[in-house]
């Protein structure tokens, strides 16, 4: 499913209806219009019309179904207690999608575009020791790591660096 890492971005319009019936008054319901392609591309269509919507971080997601069998991790990323961003990976499929709080593009883990698994894994090894650092054994020892893995590594330590204020919290 390489095809979600492609950055895309489309604007639209929010489609307003009146709701009929024994609707209360007043009562709305919404939509919007999405491309083919991104439906195709997403595993939906006329033949698998089925999906799970989800509110994360304050985005709207849509999936497939199938999905909900998939092993999703989510990162949140701070500086000090300020939120600028929410990562959603998906370790089955290899997608990682995010929504950042913040518009400041030096402080969105990604800046503006939305990451590939690559750019995903190059992100977790930068809130980590270097794979090359002295003592690197002791060190995972210390914390309960037994090699060198940046998800479990960030687990343990939050991703703290000495050079920033960022922490991330890891659900999943």
């Amino acid at each position: 499913m390489d095809y979600l890492n492609k950055n895309s971005k489309r604007l639209a319009k929010l489609i307003v209806n009146k709701s009929g019936g024994t609707a209360a008054e007043g009562a709305r319901t919404y939509r919007v219009t999405l491309p083919n392609e991104w439906v195709r591309l997403i595993g939906l269509g006329d033949e698998n019309r089925e999906c799970e919507i989800s509110l994360e971080g304050g985005g709207i997601f849509i999936r497939p179904k199938e999905l909900e069998t998939h092993d999703i991790v989510r990162i949140t990323v701070y500086e000090n207690d300020t939120l600028l961003s929410v990562i959603t990976a998906d370790y089955t499929t290899r997608c990682v999608w995010t929504l950042d709080h913040t518009d400041d593009i030096l402080r969105k883990p990604f800046g503006n575009c939305l990451p590939t698994w690559e750019v995903y894994e190059d992100y977790l090894e930068s809130r980590c020791m270097p794979r090359t650092r002295a003592g690197l054994k002791d060190y995972l020892d210390q914390i309960g790591v037994y090699e060198y893995e940046p998800l479990e590594i960030i687990r343990k330590t939050g991703g703290r660096m000495a050079e920033d204020y960022i922490r991330l919290e890891v659900d999943g």
